[in-house]
């Protein structure tokens, strides 16, 4: 490498040479990649960094970022099973850029997240390329739950809370980061203590807002019973943040389904009974008119609400009957109580060319 030192012997890299040491990172020998590390990390806390031209030291992460494929490189080698030294040195790299430029997140320390806030807030346009560049290279958002590390997931779920709040995604860039989080959320629930409310509430909220603007986020949502099933058990929890999100996510979901969609979901998930005791246990004007309304959808499009014992039907009629006399004055209860009623009484058995057949 064609490196100088200066008055303070101290050596002096350009650009051409920071770009060697950082190819050395992706060395399939993990030695040589360990050293290129530590010199970057050395050099990064001298401050004394140059090139063809100088660059402030503020600035030093950022060149190294954007011009010098810093972050790239530290991202893909991390994507790939190494060793605990290996990411412990790949974090330590990340540690040493710019620390003071992170003065304004002090309240998230994790380094990673600050790296990436970082160069996602000196791009001058969060278009769906630069933000599914950031989310595919680095393994913090997209693989970081294979490690199951409540402090990788707990970054994870932070850089989405904040890049979601600065930036207006596109369409493309919406379904990519949805589908992450449709996975997080399945990981979460099969995980007890791996997460806590703070991190299902950002999950939620973030999965929400999305598939209320983007049709094909909402399909992948619609044609994952699976996801479904995930929606429903965080909808179960005993946190009212859960219920309200969860259940808006829900009734979007059935709302936008065909009766063909609507038919496999109730076949694969227990979407039926979730709203049965919806219907049963809640007193809220607000959640009786979403539910009310969720099974009226359900009824009419597969013309009859789906096959209950004879004990859960009667209850759940006699409920109807209940609320409707209760809220007969309200359209938007009596209405919907009206016609359910009168779908769920309906006792012949049909097979509709719309795929959608009920017993």
């Amino acid at each position: 490498m064609a490196s100088a030192k200066n008055s303070n012997g101290i050596v002096i890299f350009g650009d051409d040479d920071m770009r060697t040491l950082i190819s050395l990172i992706s060395s399939p020998y993990e030695e040589i990649a360990l050293k290129s590390m530590k010199i970057i990390q050395t050099y990064n806390t001298t401050k004394t960094y140059t090139a063809s031209y100088r660059v402030p030291c503020l600035h030093l992460g950022e060149h190294l970022v954007l011009k010098c494929g810093l972050m790239r490189e530290l991202a893909k080698v991390a994507t790939i099973s190494k060793s605990t030294a290996f990411l412990q040195s790949v974090a330590a790299t990340i540690n040493t850029l710019d620390w003071t430029v992170f003065r304004s997140f002090k309240d998230y320390h994790a380094d990673v997240l600050r790296m990436t806030i970082k160069a996602l807030t000196k791009m001058t346009k969060f278009d769906s390329q630069h933000v599914r560049e950031v989310f595919q290279s680095l393994p913090v958002t997209l693989e970081v739950l294979k490690s199951e590390s409540p402090r990788l997931f707990d970054i994870t779920v932070k850089l989405l809370e904040l890049i979601a709040r600065r930036v207006r995604f596109r369409s493309q860039t919406k379904l990519l980061i949805g589908s992450k989080i449709i996975i997080y959320l399945k990981t979460m629930l099969q995980n007890p203590g791996f997460c806590n409310i703070s991190q299902f509430r950002v999950l939620f909220k973030v999965l929400d807002d999305f598939s209320a603007t983007n049709d094909a986020l909402l399909q992948k949502l619609i044609s994952d019973s699976e996801t479904l099933t995930t929606i429903l058990s965080c909808a179960e929890q005993d946190f009212i943040y859960f219920r309200t999100t969860a259940w808006s996510i829900v009734f979007r979901i059935i709302t936008t389904a065909t009766s063909e969609q609507i038919q496999y979901l109730l076949d694969q998930s227990n979407l039926k009974y979730y709203l049965c005791n919806q219907l049963l246990n809640t007193a809220s004007i607000e959640n009786l008119r979403k539910t009310l309304n969720a099974m009226a959808t359900i009824a009419t499009k597969c013309k009859r609400f789906p096959s209950l014992s004879d004990d859960m039907k009667a209850t759940v009629i006699s409920r109807i009957d209940a609320i409707y006399k209760e809220n007969r004055d309200i359209n938007s209860i009596s209405e919907p109580a009206q016609k359910l009623r009168r779908l769920m009484k309906t006792k012949k058995v049909k097979k509709f060319d719309i795929g959608c057949t009920i017993t």
